[in-house]
């Protein structure tokens, strides 16, 4: 067993704290895109400045809302493989991942050196 007990259960309540953190976050963006876009339909635009500020703030909100969608995915798979006992294994080499970039990052699902290959890898497309 890569964790104790104890540790596990740190690592459970420090991902369910950040997705109920996320889960409210992404609803209160939704939420007030929504608004948004019941006042874009009321046809309330002063100027045209306005309506390119206004969407490119919907943008990037849309932005936000993606980003911390996978990152509450991301949280939920750690939590499937804390209960599967497969949790702080890189899905790339198979290594433990350290407890100290799982501390950082508890939904990380790469040790550092095949995060940072995999990113140059991305890069070099």
């Amino acid at each position: 067993m890569r964790f104790k007990k104890a540790e596990l259960e740190w690592f459970k309540q420090a991902l369910l704290k950040r997705r109920d953190v996320l889960s409210g976050s992404v609803n209160k963006m939704q939420e007030s895109a929504l608004n948004k876009d019941h006042d874009e339909a009321s046809g309330d635009f002063n100027h045209m400045a306005d309506m390119g500020t206004d969407n490119f703030d919907q943008d990037f909100t849309l932005g936000l809302i993606e980003n911390e969608e996978e990152e509450l995915r991301a949280i939920n798979e750690a939590l499937r493989k804390i209960e599967d006992n497969t949790y702080g294994l890189c899905e790339s080499c198979e290594a433990v991942i350290p407890k100290a970039r799982l501390k950082a990052l508890p939904f990380t699902k790469m040790c550092v050196k095949c995060k940072e290959k995999d990113e140059s890898g991305l890069a070099s497309k």
